[in-house]
């Protein structure tokens, strides 16, 4: 994932570079994500490694398009002066979406993993055990509770990622429906038409 995310984004930079223009590497890497994100919401305890590794693949490329060329096309946007509060703008909405959806999306997940365990353990003394707990040592359970929660997780993460798939349909709405404006080649904005410098 991280891999690919790298060489995405640097790929995505070079082409944004060369045709001066944001939005269809926008577009495809926001597809990718989603089809990504989508892959790893199917994935169970059942899953192989291949599929969650090209699914992550994916989702890795999609994101690499993404992050950089968001803060490109809003400085694209607004005068030199004032690059800076809008770089500033977009890290602070990017920290508040990472810290909501972590709390959200945990909160989903311990959700999804408590009811997997006791639905395989049938509610007794292990479900309380594997379910409950904030011990991460594993080691000290049973055999089967451990891998009650084994699978519990495997199917849990599988369950927030296609939520995340969901959210991220979102990201391809907003950049379809984005003005596009084709990158400037001078540090300040320029007027949209030229100023009448003869006195009449």
């Amino acid at each position: 994932m991280i891999i690919c995310q790298t060489l995405s984004s640097m790929i995505g930079g070079i082409l944004v570079t060369r045709t001066g223009h944001w939005k269809p590497v926008m577009l495809v890497g926001s597809l990718l994500m989603v089809v990504g994100l989508a892959g790893l919401g199917l994935i169970d305890h059942s899953t192989g490694y291949l599929w969650a590794a090209i699914s992550m693949a994916l989702a890795g490329a999609g994101v690499g398009m993404l992050i950089q060329n968001i803060v490109l096309a809003v400085q694209n946007t607004v005068d030199v002066k004032d690059i800076g509060a809008a770089s500033a703008t977009v890290a602070f909405f990017r920290s508040l979406g990472g810290a909501v959806g972590v709390a959200a999306l945990g909160a989903v997940l311990t959700h999804q993993v408590a009811a997997g365990v006791r639905e395989r353990i049938g509610g007794g003394a292990g479900a309380d055990a594997g379910g409950d707990t904030t011990d991460l040592d594993l080691s000290v359970l049973p055999a089967p509770v451990r891998e009650a929660v084994h699978n519990a997780y495997a199917d849990g993460f599988g369950y927030v990622f296609l939520i995340s798939a969901a959210i991220a349909v979102i990201t391809v709405v907003c950049i379809l429906v984005a003005r596009e404006a084709a990158l400037r080649t001078t540090v300040s904005m320029q007027p949209s038409a030229p100023e009448n410098s003869l006195d009449e």
